[in-house]
């Protein structure tokens, strides 16, 4: 009897132990960015063939936290690569309703920086992108955008980042028609 006791107390014990080490200590919470309002007037036909991230941009959010250091925050994640985030906003950005036959403008995009700064409490987002028309004119641009904020937390990284892809958008409207 004694023996069936200690058989159970240690089943009990490996029980509890196991799922407190197996269980993760934190909730992820994954943050996608605004989707862009409708845009039933788009005359343009753009299409996005490559979009890419230089660094460690991936689902995890990078935050620096000086000059040199960076880190990977493991509660707060993108539900995408930014890569992937800015191409779906960006082709939502530039739906049409109707489909045409002509060619479309190519915009070729490289992230450079997507990251929240802690010491300066900004927001910086970089990327160097290549505009060629249906002709084969080919035209290079770049953006850098550093958005200074209150407080810096996921929430406000993720808002910001929707803000900064709705300004790259429209800058890359501009871009096109100045290109027709």
């Amino acid at each position: 009897m004694k023996q069936f006791f200690l058989l159970i107390i240690m089943l009990v014990l490996i029980t509890i132990t196991t799922s407190c080490i197996f269980r993760p200590p934190y909730t992820v919470k994954y943050y996608d960015i605004d989707l862009p309002k409708s845009n039933n007037n788009n005359t343009i036909d753009v299409t996005f063939p490559i979009v890419t991230t230089k660094g460690p941009y991936r689902t995890k959010m990078v935050c620096r936290k000086n000059k040199r250091d960076l880190y990977f925050d493991d509660i707060n994640r993108w539900s995408q690569p930014p890569e992937n985030l800015l191409k779906k906003y960006l082709e939502l950005s530039f739906l049409k309703n109707t489909m045409s036959n002509t060619k479309p403008y190519k915009v070729y995009i490289e992230i450079l920086l997507c990251e929240l700064n802690q010491d300066t409490k900004e927001v910086i987002f970089a990327a160097k992108y290549k505009i060629k028309s249906p002709t084969g004119k080919e035209e290079q641009y770049a953006i850098r955008v550093q958005k200074k904020k209150q407080e810096i937390n996921a929430d406000v990284f993720a808002d910001s980042m929707s803000e900064i892809f709705k300004e790259f958008a429209e800058k890359i409207k501009l871009q096109i028609k100045k290109m027709k």
